[in-house]
């Protein structure tokens, strides 16, 4: 078998920092078959429901809401913070590659604004209240880890405890 002939599909989700996309770069070797078609499936938070859509190897895919049927055609809404199940596949299909992906845009921007805000804001009490915004960054940087690592029902509860901390922290500044 030449080296040409080896397949190993794999790809990265990309770190956007934008709640309306979701990005899924093709790292794969798809070798023999690289003239096929190829599909990724994903499935969104709160979702059973598969999406399928035509895969661009050797690209970025990007996904908003509207392709992603979750608004109309042309509106772009925020996605959910959440697991992504994601495949991509080749065909035949038995040549696939899953990975679930903890989507967290939304409450990354979230605390980064509360940072700022308190940063300028509270000089006296600014030390322990940075604290504790850096204690749920570093929550969700460990969910963000557990997803990763295929820990799904830890990365999502760790979600779920972050944005309840977020809640709680911003009760506390009213």
């Amino acid at each position: 078998m030449a080296i040409l002939d080896k397949i190993n599909l794999d790809f990265q989700v990309l770190s956007a920092g934008d709640p309306k996309i979701l990005v899924v770069m093709d790292t794969s070797v798809w070798g023999a078959i690289e003239d096929k078609p190829s599909v990724i499936d994903i499935i969104v938070p709160g979702s059973t429901k598969t999406r399928t859509y035509n895969f661009v190897k050797g690209k970025s895919n990007v996904f908003n809401s509207s392709n992603l049927l979750i608004s109309p055609v042309g509106q772009y809404k925020e996605l959910a913070d959440g697991i992504y199940r994601i495949t991509i596949k080749g065909s035949p299909d038995s040549n696939c590659k899953q990975r679930d992906f903890l989507k967290t845009d939304k409450i990354r921007l979230l605390i980064g604004d509360l940072y700022l805000e308190d940063y300028f804001t509270c000089q006296d009490i600014q030390n322990n209240k940075l604290r504790i915004l850096r204690d749920v960054k570093l929550s969700l940087d460990v969910a963000e880890i557990q997803a990763a690592n295929g820990k799904v029902k830890e990365a999502a509860k760790g979600l779920a405890d972050v944005y309840s901390r977020v809640r709680d922290y911003i009760k506390c500044r009213e």
